[in-house]
């Protein structure tokens, strides 16, 4: 008798068990109250401080590039395809497609011989952030009437926003440049340890001869005449001072 007792009420305990997980379970959360919840998904839209260039093919200011050349972008970390804008002049119809961290345009006919190009990265097409220009010279004589058929309006904007967030790649642009004091050229110094690669620039004292000796008076007179220039094309005093510049005899 005493066992019967025992299952029946063991039996009345299990059931208040499952009736109150039961309850539990099927309890909604005020978010669900009117129907299901679906997640958000948030894709973040790319910016100038997430995302930069970290090489390019042809190098920029590269000569004697191949006619059949395609042009290589590679990225830090990968980014959607439509969050990336490539436009080159000359004017050129070119396949863009993007596969990870590398954007590869692909000219559909060769590239003119001689021809000076240059191609700008922007991210965010409905943003209109500009982050770099480049610049390479096909294989071949230079041509006697290349054809002018870039967007004069865009490569205003990319230099307006390259003298005022990219200085390094706005003065990149006017070099090599020289006058009978000093000559300045540029390179680029490749990305390292997560910080962006950035241009670097080399101020040469012009001299007489290979055999005359550069003396402090000409090297100041160099450096003073370098930045003078620099200012007369845009360039403050504050960005000058950022810039990674090396004085050379």
């Amino acid at each position: 008798m005493n066992k019967l007792r025992l299952l029946i009420i063991g039996f009345f305990v299990l059931l208040l068990f499952l009736l109150v997980s039961a309850w539990f379970l099927f309890q909604k959360s005020p978010e669900q109250e009117g129907g299901q919840v679906t997640p958000a998904v948030l894709t973040p839209t790319p910016s100038r401080d997430e995302y930069f260039v970290v090489s390019t093919t042809p190098v920029d200011n590269a000569t004697d590039v191949p006619l059949n050349q395609a042009i290589t972008v590679v990225f830090n970390k990968p980014l959607p395809r439509d969050a990336v804008k490539f436009d080159i002049f000359p004017e050129t119809e070119v396949s863009v497609s993007m596969t990870g961290t590398v954007l590869t345009a692909t000219p559909a006919t060769p590239l003119q011989p001689g021809t000076s190009y240059r191609y700008g990265i922007t991210y965010d097409e409905s943003l209109g952030i500009v982050q770099s220009l480049f610049q390479f010279t096909a294989l071949g004589p230079t041509p006697t009437s290349p054809p002018d058929t870039r967007d004069v309006k865009l490569l205003e904007e990319i230099e307006r926003d390259n003298l005022e967030h990219y200085p390094d790649i706005y003065l990149a642009n006017k070099t090599p440049y020289a006058t009978d004091i000093f000559a300045i050229t540029s390179y680029y110094v490749e990305a390292e340890g997560g910080v962006p690669g950035h241009d670097a620039f080399l101020i040469e004292v012009l001299k007489e001869n290979d055999y005359a000796t550069v003396t402090d008076e000409q090297r100041a007179r160099a450096k003073a005449d370098a930045e003078a220039w620099m200012r007369s094309i845009g360039l403050t005093d504050a960005q000058i001072q950022q810039l990674e510049i090396e004085i050379v005899n």
